[in-house]
This record gives structure tokens, C-alpha cells and sequence, in this order.
């Protein structure tokens, strides 16, 4: 005959269920209790660096001060495929004086954070151009992102929050619970940032990998004779370009809606570039979710390459040396950034003219 486990309660006195009611219920209460007592600057210290640059983010936020030419803002897609250092050398070249180009790259896509950056830095540096990439079809995130506990701050920015759905404001809620304790923490023991990797590469990330695990093996390839109009969504250059359709959820909709007001408002010009996912390798076209100017009623700048154009003559093996998984690695970022950098550039310096 089988023994009946009996579980011990979970508590042997009544104070301890008041005791622990009551931690419950301060935590709970905790992001309130900080509201307005947390630095922003401290909250970039505390995000663990597997979700980004953010000890170079926090420098180029809160204690560098010139103007920026161009900022790369990037989730991982975009971030592993941009070589800064040369993308700023050409710039450089084509207005006549030292550009200055800084990338602000995280992991793990969620326009909360891209909203959250931008305002963090527009409210401290003037930027001229912004270079960044859209959400991939297969990006359809409906909640916060996955690290916002770090750098969510209860009472700030109140209006962003206002309009999302009351479940999706609970959640935010929820993670400015996860975070306060941490910020708490900074508040009595302000957190010094790590070594600042991504310096000497102006924020970009490189990734030596192979793919799938495979030993990275440099690579160099010609870039495809293209020039720059043809990689510039333009009624000439359409037939080069598709549009899914896919539409966005509605949180990321909603936080995109606060990215391209506030890029309104601070007059910044827009360049969304697409990046060439291992997925898409094989394919003919451009393949954007939207047209994009038409959804935010701005000028918007669209460059890409269809993916077969940039690897015309290579077997699939070959192609794999570009990749360390869906992301271009640093054979990838070195070919991308070069076939499309005179297109980047002719944008900005179009941009520029407009002012």
C-alpha cells in the first residue's frame, strides 16, 4: 500500500504570513516608490550585456555630445551587418569632412527599446540621419521586450503607454516590477559600467563565426555592379522591390508610431535599409512588409539588394560563409556594407541638400 506524502504548510506562525503578505505587497508597490529617483543614466548600467552594447550606449547617450551625421539604431539583423568604421570613412569622403556615425545595436527586436533609445538620445544630441531596419515578416512580437525589467522606469514618458491595450499595460507593469529591486540596488550602489567593447568599431559587431557553429573562414567577393538608384526604392527602381503586406502587431505598431513622431519632430532624416536573411538568400526582390512612407505619411528612404543579386554565382556552401545563422556575419557585414554604402550615402547627402 502505497505512503501518503503529507506537505508541510507553508507557513508555521501567522506572522509569517503577514510578513511575507506584506514583502509581496511592497514589491509590488516598489516601482512606484522609485518613481522619479532613478537616473537614466544608472538604469543602461544595469542591462546585461548579452542584450547589447550598453555600456557604448550609455556613453553615446549621456556623456558624448556632438552631433551625429548618421545613427545606426539595430536590433541584431541590422547590427551584425553594417561595418560602421567603413561606412563613416566613406561618408566622410563624399561631404568633405570627418562624419561622425554611431550605432546603437541590441539584441532581440522590440520597438519599446528602439523607442526608449532614440528618446533617451534625441533629448541629449542633435542627429541628422537615422539608418535603421524594420521588423522581418516573421517578427511579430506582441509584447514587451524581453529585457525591458532593465531599463523600463515607472512614471516616465506616461504618454507612450497611453493607448495600448490594458493587458499590455499590466505587462509593462509587470516587468517595472522584475526591475525595481535592481534599480533599487543602483540607487544605493550605483552600478559601473563594463569595458566598452564596441568603441574602436563605433558600435558595429563583427561576428567571426561560421555558420551554424561552422569555423569562420574570412571571405572577400567583388560587390555587384549596381549603382546607388537602383538600390533606392524609387518608381524606377520598383521592380527590384516587393511588399508583403504583412501587418504589424499592434504593439509594435504602436511603438513605431512614437519612433517616426519623434523622429518627426527633431527633424531627422530616415533611411530604412533592408538586410538579406539567410532565409532569403535566393530571392529576386526587395522584400519589405510595407511601403513604408505611405504607413507614416514622411519621406523615407528605402535601400536593399535582392538577395540573388548580392550572391549572383555563388553555391549555397559559398553562401553560408556570409552567415552565422538567419544574421550576416563578418564576411556578410563587410559585402552588405560595401554594395550598399554609395546608395547610404547618396541618401544622406540628398537629405542633407533638403535642409
Amino acid at each position: 500500500m502505497p505512503v501518503k506524502e503529507v506537505m508541510d504548510p507553508p507557513f508555521f506562525a501567522r506572522w509569517q504570513e503577514v510578513a511575507f503578505a506584506a514583502l509581496v505587497f511592497a514589491l509590488l508597490l516598489l516601482p512606484l516608490g522609485l518613481s522619479g529617483n532613478i537616473a537614466r543614466k544608472d538604469v543602461y548600467a544595469t542591462v546585461p550585456t548579452k542584450a547589447g552594447a550598453f555600456p557604448y550606449i550609455q556613453r553615446e547617450i549621456f556623456e558624448n555630445k556632438s552631433d551625429i551625421d548618421a545613427l545606426i539604431l539595430s536590433t541584431s539583423l541590422l547590427w551584425t551587418a553594417i561595418d560602421t568604421p567603413y561606412f563613416q570613412t566613406e561618408l566622410s569622403k563624399a561631404i568633405g569632412r570627418d562624419a561622425t556615425v554611431v550605432t546603437l545595436g541590441s539584441n532581440w527586436r522590440g520597438e519599446d527599446l528602439n523607442y526608449v533609445l532614440l528618446r533617451d538620445l534625441l533629448e541629449r544630441r542633435k542627429v541628422k540621419s537615422l539608418i535603421f531596419s524594420m521588423p522581418a515578416d516573421y517578427q511579430v512580437m506582441d509584447e514587451p521586450h524581453n529585457q525591458s525589467s532593465h531599463w523600463l522606469l515607472y512614471g516616465e514618458d506616461r504618454e507612450a503607454l497611453s493607448g495600448l491595450p490594458r493587458g499590455q499595460q499590466i505587462a509593462l507593469y509587470g516587468e517595472q516590477v522584475l526591475g525595481a529591486p535592481r534599480h533599487l540596488l543602483t540607487k544605493l550602489r550605483v552600478d559601473q559600467p563594463a569595458d566598452v567593447r564596441y568603441a574602436e568599431l563605433r558600435g558595429a559587431n563583427l561576428v567571426e563565426e561560421g555558420f551554424e557553429g561552422a569555423r569562420f573562414i574570412p571571405q572577400t567577393r567583388p560587390t555587384p555592379n549596381l549603382s546607388p538608384s537602383e538600390m533606392i526604392y524609387s518608381s524606377a527602381s520598383a521592380p527590384n522591390f516587393g511588399f508583403t503586406q504583412k501587418p504589424l502587431s499592434r504593439y509594435q505598431a504602436h511603438f513605431l508610431r512614437l519612433v517616426f513622431a519623434l523622429l518627426k519632430k527633431h527633424q531627422v532624416k530616415v533611411t530604412l535599409v533592408h538586410v538579406p536573411l539567410w532565409s532569403e538568400r535566393h530571392k529576386t526582390l526587395v522584400e519589405e512588409r510595407m511601403l513604408w512612407p505611405e504607413v507614416y505619411g514622411m519621406p523615407i528612404s528605402i535601400v536593399g539588394i535582392p538577395p540573388a543579386t548580392l550572391f549572383k554565382g555563388l553555391t549555397n556552401e559559398e553562401i553560408d560563409q556570409f552567415y552565422y545563422n538567419e544574421h550576416l556575419n563578418a564576411n556578410g557585414a563587410r559585402l552588405f556594407t560595401r554594395t550598399i554604402t554609395p546608395a547610404l550615402v547618396k541618401t544622406y547627402v540628398e537629405n542633407d541638400q533638403l535642409r
